[in-house]
């Protein structure tokens, strides 16, 4: 074998030549050059973990190459294999502002913010370019949900790079995030011409023009983007979701059924179908749509899956078990399928059983809140002490007052002026959403905490005070979900509005997305008060969605008040007692995420 030949074959891109060339010419020990290029080769035709496999052996063979170490470490941070790509980048030592970038990009995949900002600074003082220190920098702040703080490092690499469309794409999805969607939809719709065949730019569109309150364009651009990808999930359940609100009952799955008569059935569509009449309550069109998906997706486990869910909503409890139990076998790793089955097996006292199927699922999953929530039930059931450990509702769940801001009188003064920023994000006259725990209520939609409102930006300031308070007061435990998490550094990671009305209520559930939640009350009718026996509108912690009867337990209920923060882990149990009034009872909940 010649370095020169292989060399050549590589830069005029023959990659399926190069390897053919190394197969051929096989040399021990094989040169670091060869290693290389055996493993580009790979990556270039698209063979990534084969690529990665390669690499890996030659790194292993030469521990301290640079290049080895670099070119792996950028596939596995493809792969988003951040643990990987970062134990690849520690065991070399290589002072370049490429590699110093790289670790960044790691670091960042990893959460690790503040570290990813020091890798950084190792770029910026050797030397990188100033339009990967402003891309890097936009990567870190959106990681932390801060779009305040990406859209001025985006219009740097904006001004170094005027007209790149992905850039200015960006941009425009970072003003809507932060609440500016006039000018948000002025740049999509300056975008359109260049990339109108693209089914996501048709997508944004139509939901900024749905964030404004234009559903016809909302729909238009909706439909363009079916016309140009007809399984464009996200298009469909958005459209659904919008006839739905707008009380067009009869039409919310149009959409899906235009693509089922016009193009060749596909698991994706079917599943999101079924979902969407589940949540509508509508189970036994499901319950058709499942037979059909069955039939055409015979092997397919999640159509088994789906279809014992509604036989257990109609309640044909036999069959449902049978076929939960079925796709559970046929995918033992699916914390979805395991945990249904968990359900029923907690619903007939089988509590070791039902451990003994959820444990082994932390081993993949260890911060499933679903999966913490259900353990939780077997252990109070069982008597285990670890329930208790898991949810100490006296240390776990907090109560706090909202800070008040310097301008501000007292309060009362700044709760309500941010009560009436926020009833402005509630939209009047529409169905519940479908997807909600909120029964009898409105609910915003986006992440208000993003929203470059001055009052809203100080109402952040009070909350992230509160959340350091409560994270600081967590005891060190390496093993609970949520104190080993505790680096004391956090983001919010989503944020909403919720607007109950006279009877309404929240269903028990939990927060599947979260590490840490909570409310804050923003409004709380009169008839809301500490010295009701029935605890109208009192937040209820421990209680499940199973329906034990009198195996449930409300462990802790908690009067609300305006002005009030309660946080609590977001697999912790919770929901709320209907009340009786005439104002709204009115709260500003969020999910927080740890950093670090």
């Amino acid at each position: 074998m010649t370095a020169s030949t292989l060399q050549t074959l590589f830069q005029h891109r023959q990659y399926a030549k190069c390897l053919d060339y190394i197969s051929l010419n096989k040399q021990n020990p094989k040169p670091v050059g060869v290693w290389l290029i055996q493993g580009l080769s790979h990556a270039a035709l698209q063979q990534i973990d084969k690529a990665i496999e390669v690499l890996s052996h030659g790194l292993a063979l030469h521990p301290k190459h640079p290049e080895l170490a670099v070119q792996l470490s950028q596939l596995q941070l493809q792969k988003e294999m951040f643990n990987d790509a970062l134990e690849t980048l520690n065991q070399v030592e290589i002072r370049h502002p490429q590699a110093s970038l790289l670790k960044a990009k790691v670091l960042t995949g990893l959460k690790r913010c503040s570290e990813a900002m020091e890798s950084l600074k190792d770029a910026k003082a050797q030397g990188i370019d100033q339009l990967s220190l402003h891309m890097q920098l936009t990567s870190i702040y959106r990681q932390q949900a801060r779009p305040d703080l990406a859209l001025p490092e985006l219009e740097k690499s904006l001004a170094l790079k005027e007209n790149d469309f992905h850039l200015k794409y960006q941009h425009a999805c970072l003003l809507r995030e932060l609440g500016r969607q006039e000018q948000a939809l002025n740049e999509f719709l300056l975008l359109y011409p260049q990339g109108k065949q693209l089914p996501e730019l048709n997508f944004v569109i139509g939901c900024t023009h749905y964030d404004l309150g234009n559903y016809e364009q909302t729909e238009d651009y909706l439909e363009r983007c079916l016309a140009l990808a007809p399984y464009y999930i996200p298009a469909h359940e958005c459209l659904g979701k919008l006839r739905w609100q707008q009380g067009r009952k009869q039409e919310f799955l149009n959409s899906f059924d235009h693509t089922r008569r016009t193009h060749p059935p596909h698991p994706v569509l079917e599943r999101s179908r079924i979902a969407q009449l589940l949540v509508a309550g509508q189970y036994e069109q499901a319950l058709d749509s499942a037979n059909w998906a069955r039939h055409h997706f015979p092997k397919d486990a999640q159509f088994i899956h789906l279809t014992g869910v509604i036989n257990k909503r109609i309640g044909q409890t036999e069959q449902s078990i049978a076929l939960l139990q079925q796709a559970a076998s046929l995918e033992p790793n699916n914390p979805r399928y395991q945990i249904d089955v968990a359900n029923h097996e907690i619903h007939h006292h089988q509590y070791q059983s039902a451990q003994n199927r959820l444990l082994p699922l932390l081993n993949y999953f260890p911060d499933n809140q679903e999966i913490w929530a259900y353990l939780g039930i077997c252990w109070r059931l069982c008597g285990d002490e670890r329930h208790t450990w898991l949810n100490d509702y006296n240390k776990y769940i907090q109560s706090f007052e909202l800070p008040v801001p310097a301008n501000y009188d007292n309060r009362e003064h700044f709760v309500e002026v941010l009560k009436q920023t926020i009833g402005q994000y509630h939209k009047p006259g529409q169905e519940q959403p479908l997807d909600q725990s909120v029964q009898g209520g409105s609910q915003s939609e986006g992440h208000l905490l993003f929203l470059q409102n001055p009052i809203i930006q100080a109402y952040r300031t009070s909350l992230e005070q509160v959340i350091t308070q409560y994270l600081a007061s967590l005891p060190k435990d390496d093993n609970h979900p949520l104190c080993r998490h505790n680096t004391t550094r956090f983001k919010i990671a989503g944020s909403w509005s919720v607007n109950l009305v006279n009877k309404g209520f929240h269903t028990n559930h939990i927060h599947s997305q979260g590490w840490l939640s909570g409310p804050t009350y923003l409004s709380v009718p009169p008839t809301i008060h500490k010295d009701d026996p029935n605890r109208q509108g009192w937040v209820k912690f421990g209680e499940t969605c199973l329906e034990l009867g009198d195996r449930e337990e409300i462990a802790l209920a908690v009067c609300p008040k305006a002005g009030q923060i309660v946080l609590f882990p977001s697999y912790m149990w919770h929901g709320t007692y209907p009340f009786t009034a005439q104002s709204p009872r009115m709260t500003l909940p969020c999910d927080i995420s740890p950093l670090g």
